[in-house]
């Protein structure tokens, strides 16, 4: 029977299982030790145990390899999966080639870290970066479509799959779960201009060459075509000199074929294997952070990369240090929420557990704490699957669940306080958030920021500036999309994710839905967000309104309806008092068609309405969740706030401390509450619920029962902690 993805749950030979695993390297680890370690894992409740493969590790020579451990016991991979399979556990098996694991080369054996340019990345000017973290770890990122490198690949691959052909699912093996490389980015050297020139990527007739034929079919059909004989003489863009001179699909679709790049790469490496012979597992790939989020990554054209005779699926990769700030905690909270709205297995490929350091004397030590509340903002938001790494000790890795010889401690509680509550509850995978709000994403707004950013990998900023289009840098819209998040979450309410290309008809699910807009959006889209309110819903958006298409021709559908007249820029922490309290605003500033639903104190109007159909616009003129800094913010949550009020929504249930959640779960005839402290002091909170509730809630955790009076409760919630009740209904 196939492998599938359905409620949140990994469905095999028509069994539903919970996706959560343990990482456990058996080549560091001595194999005395390794009956100890997965006897902890399978005494946490997980079914799962991650297992990289390290290539380098393996390798004895050019394509000469030990799979039996004849050079050394710890490489005796076939009886760590016949141990696997003989604790009735399943493999989530991660062959790479690339694995990172802070292995030099990334993991790759040093005469293919170490090889000459001909198959490595070349940058826009023609140079071979160097390919991986620390001054002490040379090598460069080899090409991922290059035939040499693939040919390599090739070889090891088929000696891999040779080794564990036994242990496949199609041959009753425990390996279920197989990952296609890891964390896919070109060493995160995926830029604009940082990769890949390589010349079979972009000479004649190459990569480059081949995907604007597949996507135009002919060279009339580029804009950028003009003055060429063939689609092999266009060359890529190299630089930003020529922005706004040349139609911008020039850039736009440089930006759209690295998405490409990385995608085909999985595909390659999924017939790999399946040639090989490797046919009824699922495959896989994680994500490393990138922001904006999908870019250059393409969730979805990974998701699909993957997809042979069972769906694929991604994962997303968090680390998270201790302990969890605003941001890191809204983070969390806004990939689990996107991943939820876009998937039927919603899961982190890795997260972190340990930390990559040894020494502790900086302060930085994960407690167990700190484990079991990233774990819990993650569930509670809408992850369904998580694969723990690292969980015992290494080099280079410490305070995991276990140490190398097996000795339990703290963190490992903390991960079995998380499998309860995955194993106790009727139906774990179907538990759903209810989300009273849409945040509208368009993938094209995002390919603009990423034009100018110089490390897409950096998730710790959204990279705002050049180049402009109308007068907007890039980056002002992503930063707005996703700063939506904390401040809806602040506000009280709960938002779901929207894109146009992958869910269009969540759309349909919301009374209201918030879409930072600029001035370009393709005509579907715009109908799209039209008929959207025309049928009742109400669309917050702008400050700009779309009035051209892609290539920067008209295309006036939204404004036809609703105008915005630039009237200048706002500097960071602009400030406007208004009944609400003093908004901080930053950008472009816009004067915006309709009635006024909020002006500042001197009569400027900061957000207007007009009806169409049975819904309306509202029209934003500025920015308002552009900063991470919870002062800045101070009252912009009142401005969601008092927006969908107008829209008539209300959140199923609202806090009485913004530091403090409240995120209601129901599925497979059960409810549960969650209570999620990411302040730094502990808090009582009185949370209200939309609709009358008789019954009491059971601490599923501490056995505490409090009452509920009326719609109301309330209860304690220490600092960086979760609670979690079971409502119980009288």
């Amino acid at each position: 029977m196939p492998i599938r993805y359905e409620n949140g749950s990994i469905e095999i030979d028509g069994k539903k299982h919970h996706l959560f695993t343990g990482e456990v390297h058996y080549w560091r680890l001595e194999p005395r030790y390794w009956r100890p370690v997965l006897s902890a894992l399978k005494e946490t409740g997980m079914e799962w145990v991650g297992l990289y493969v390290p290539w380098r590790v393996h390798d004895k020579g050019v394509h000469q390899y030990d799979f039996e451990g004849k050079t050394d016991e710890r490489l005796d991979l076939p009886r760590f999966l016949e141990l696997i399979a003989e604790m009735g556990l399943m493999a989530y098996f991660r062959p790479g080639p690339l694995i990172v694991s802070e292995m030099a080369c990334g993991g790759y054996p040093d005469w293919l870290g170490h090889a000459g340019p001909e198959y490595m990345v070349w940058t826009a000017t023609g140079e071979v970066p160097k390919g991986f973290p620390g001054e002490n770890n040379p090598g460069s990122c080899p090409s991922y479509l290059h035939p040499t490198y693939l040919k390599h690949c090739r070889t090891y691959l088929a000696a891999v799959n040779r080794a564990v052909a036994p242990f496949l699912h199609q041959n009753g093996g425990p390996i279920k779960l197989y990952q296609l490389d890891n964390e896919v980015s070109l060493i995160c050297r995926n830029a604009m201009f940082q990769s890949d020139y390589n010349p079979h990527i972009v000479g004649p007739g190459g990569e480059y060459h081949q995907w604007l034929q597949a996507k135009y079919g002919s060279l009339e059909a580029i804009a950028y075509g003009d003055g060429m004989r063939s689609i092999e003489e266009i060359a890529p863009p190299r630089d930003l000199n020529g922005f706004g001179k040349v139609p911008f699909s020039w850039y736009f679709d440089w930006a759209e074929f690295k998405e490409f790049i990385l995608a085909e790469y999985i595909r390659r490496l999924r017939k790999i294997h399946e040639d090989c012979g490797v046919k009824d597992v699922a495959f896989c790939t994680n994500l490393n952070p990138h922001r904006p989020d999908s870019i250059p990554t393409n969730w979805h054209e990974e998701t699909r990369a993957c997809t042979g005779c069972n769906p694929g699926i991604v994962g997303y990769d968090f680390y998270r240090g201790p302990f969890l700030s605003r941001t890191g905690y809204g983070s969390i909270a806004r990939i689990s929420r996107m991943l939820s709205s876009y998937f039927p297995l919603p899961w982190s490929a890795e997260f972190m557990c340990g930390f990559w350091f040894e020494d502790y004397s900086g302060g930085s030590y994960p407690y167990a704490e700190h484990h079991e509340f990233m774990a819990d903002t993650a569930i509670a938001h809408g992850l369904r699957g998580i694969s723990w790494y690292m969980f015992h000790d290494r080099e280079y890795w410490g305070g995991s669940p276990v140490s190398s010889k097996g000795h339990r401690r703290c963190a490992y509680d903390a991960l079995c306080t998380i499998m309860r509550f995955v194993n106790g509850a009727k139906d774990f995978g179907s538990l759903r958030e209810e989300r009273e709000v849409g945040v509208f994403t368009y993938r094209p707004y995002h390919r603009h920021t990423f034009l100018g950013d110089p490390m897409p990998a950096d998730d710790s900023r959204v990279n705002l500036g050049p180049p402009e289009i109308d007068g907007i840098p890039a980056g002002r819209t992503s930063r707005e999309v996703e700063g939506l998040y904390p401040l809806l979450a602040d506000a009280g309410y709960h938002p779901g994710a929207i894109d146009p290309d992958v869910n269009p008809g969540a759309l349909k699910q919301y009374r209201a839905v918030f879409a930072p807009t600029q001035t370009f959006m393709d005509d579907a889209t715009q109908r799209l967000l039209l008929e959207y309110v025309r049928d009742g819903g109400t669309l917050i958006t702008g400050p700009a309104v779309p009035v051209k298409d892609l290539e920067m021709r008209p295309a006036g559908v939204l404004g036809s309806v609703v105008s915005a007249t630039p009237a200048g820029s706002l500097g960071k922490g602009t400030r406007f008092p208004t009944a609400l309290g003093d908004l901080a605003v930053e950008g472009e500033w816009y004067a915006v068609s309709g009635e006024p639903v909020l002006c500042d104190a001197s009569g400027r109007v900061l957000a207007a309405q007009t009806a169409l159909g049975r819904g309306r616009f509202i029209l934003l003129a500025t920015y308002f969740a552009q900063s991470d800094n919870p002062s800045d913010l101070a009252h912009n949550h009142e401005l969601c706030r008092h927006l969908l009020e107008l829209a008539g929504v209300k959140p199923y249930a609202r806090i009485d401390v913004k530091n403090v959640k409240v995120v209601v779960l129901a599925g497979g005839g059960e409810t549960f509450v969650y209570l999620l402290n990411h302040d730094r002091r502990a808090h009582t909170v009185t949370v209200t619920f939309r609709d009358s509730r008789a019954g009491y809630l059971e601490d599923i955790r501490g056995g505490e029962h409090v009452r509920i009076a009326g719609n109301a409760f309330i209860a304690d919630v220490d600092v960086k902690r979760a609670r979690l009740f079971r409502l119980v209904e009288t």
